[in-house]
């Protein structure tokens, strides 16, 4: 593998992370005057309203999908970790021991909810 290729990988999937991100945060402008989402609300929406939060939604399942499958295996990669096979509560344990992410175990964050 050339030692240019995890550069790229990692740069091409934080753009599109990025790119993502700036159409959630204009979703969320125009939803700014429903904010906070109450589930009385959220009952309350009329159709028109409901068709406001779909591209919100539709970014943010992109988003969570690109950090999933894109960045984190890039930055493994960059990083020479071996965990391109391995599943994501594995990468997402291996950078937070590396020190990249704060919290990755989700038996910390159910021990929090209790």
């Amino acid at each position: 593998m050339s030692d240019e290729i995890p550069v790229l990988r990692l740069q091409d999937a934080l753009r599109a992370c990025r790119q993502h991100a700036y159409y959630m945060r204009y979703a969320l402008d125009d939803l700014a005057p429903l904010l906070p989402l109450t589930a009385e609300r959220l009952q309350s929406l009329d159709a028109e309203t409901v068709q406001d939060l779909d591209p919100f939604g539709l970014r943010f399942g992109k988003l969570q999908d690109a950090i999933g499958t894109r960045l984190l295996p890039a930055v493994l990669s960059y990083l020479q970790e071996p965990y391109e096979r391995r599943p994501m509560l594995d990468k997402l344990n291996r950078l937070e021991q590396l020190g990249y992410l704060a919290h990755a175990g989700l038996s910390r964050i159910s021990g929090e909810i209790k």
